[in-house]
Order: structure tokens, then sequence, then C-alpha cells
């Protein structure tokens, strides 16, 4: 199922990741000699680290002693406008695109670009996760009315959908093998201090979560996959209402 091409399109930033586990060693020079590669259309690059903490406990009179390590674990890497940026991790790549959204016939294939540079230097030994994350802004829309706008309760096409938690975030298995699933969020917030305005914000990520080895035929095919059971979550939630505002 394509997407269809509104006017007024609502959405904000498309994020393409696929997570893996390399078979690659010195991944982070490897990823440090992409960034100077690609400096020229993504100048800005920043660190990713993470952080671990530990504590130490001696004796169970004095407190205990804390440690914290740092190991670097990827860039991050933005076009000069930051309109794009890539991820290029230890476990993965990504690349988030914000708006102007220009469809998935221009950002995919230049996934797919920088992806295979990717490749050049990082050599997976399993895919784990491959995911498409589509965040839509709805502004100015009545407080009283938000199920006016979004029916994400009525989704009855979406089979084995489990509620967590609280009302706004619901995850959805997508197929009988349950090998893609779609998490949604929406959270609404007051319009510029006006409680009887708020912006809608609604993330959808769906995903295929199966291990398997690299292959890059399947590849496209799942993002394939992802992209029309995306428009079909889309387009399932939105009401007659919030089309009128998109066209």
């Amino acid at each position: 199922m394509n997407h269809k091409n509104y006017k007024n399109s609502p959405l904000n930033e498309v994020v393409f990741e696929i997570k893996l586990e390399t078979a690659s060693s010195d991944v982070i020079e490897s990823l440090s000699e992409i960034c100077k590669s690609l400096e020229t259309d993504y100048p800005i690059c920043k660190k990713k680290y993470l952080s671990e903490f530990s504590l130490n406990f001696e004796n169970e009179i004095s407190l205990p002693s804390t440690e914290t390590k740092q190991s670097l674990e990827g860039f991050f890497l933005s076009s000069e406008d930051e309109k794009s940026v890539l991820h290029l991790m230890r476990d993965g790549f990504a690349v988030s695109v914000l708006k102007p959204y220009t469809g998935w016939d221009h950002a995919f294939p230049s996934f797919l670009k920088y992806w295979n540079i990717y490749l050049n230097k990082v050599t997976p030994r399993y895919i784990n996760r491959i995911e498409v994350r589509s965040i839509y802004f709805i502004p100015n829309v009545s407080s009283r009315d938000i199920q006016a706008y979004l029916s994400i309760g009525e989704t009855d096409n979406l089979t084995g959908s489990r509620l967590l938690g609280f009302f706004d975030k619901r995850i959805f298995s997508l197929d009988n093998e349950a090998q893609f699933q779609a998490v949604i969020t929406k959270t609404s917030n007051e319009r510029n201090g006006d409680e009887d305005l708020s912006d809608i914000i609604l993330d959808i990520d769906v995903s295929n979560i199966v291990q398997r080895e690299y292959d890059s035929a399947s590849i496209k095919s799942i993002f394939a996959s992802i992209r029309s059971h995306k428009n079909q979550v889309f387009e399932s939630i939105i009401t007659d209402k919030s089309r009128s505002l998109f066209n």
C-alpha cells in the first residue's frame, strides 16, 4: 500500500534503521573513516558515548564507591541544514530525514546509498532488526475532540493488539508469524497554553524483528513490506476529519 500524497502532509520525520551484530574488528576506526569521507555532505559530526555506572560495596558500614566508564559507540553526522542525520553505530546504521519529507521513492534510495558506504567498512554477521519510524505532527485540533481525528482503538484489521500502560501507547502484531510489529504512540500537548487546542504527535514505528544473515535482496524486500504496513497503519488510524486537514 502506497502512502497517499497529501497536500499538507503531517509527516514530520522519518527514520530508516538497521540493527545488527558486526563481524568487523576495529569498528569505531572504520566508522571514523566514514565520517571523514562524508564531511562534505555531512559536516557536523558528534560522538555517541555509552556510559556504564557501577557501585562497589567494600563493607556494610561505608558508602559504596562509584565508577563510571564511557565507551565510544558511534557518530551522528548532520547535513549543514540539519535536515538529514546519519547514525553510524557499532550495532547499526540509521538515517533520519526531517521535514520536508520528499517521499519514500527519494528518501529510501538515499538511505541505501549511505548504507552501502557503511557496508564497505562494516561487515554484518547478523541483522537483528529492520525498522522505519514515522513521526506525524497534527497541530491546532480541538482538545475535546481528539478522538475525532485518530481512531487507534478501532484498528481491527491489525491482529494481536496489546495495550501497554496508558491508552496512548500500543503494540500490534502485523502478521500471523509475528515477524512485523507496530508500536504506536500518541501524545497531545496544549497549544501555546490554550487548553482548548492541542498539537498531536503520532509516532508509528514498524519493524521486522527476526534475526537473519545479511542479504541485500531480502533487506529491500523487508523494507518494502514495512512501507506497506506503516502506510496501512497510518490510514487505519486517521479519520476523514484528519484527512480534511491534510488535503
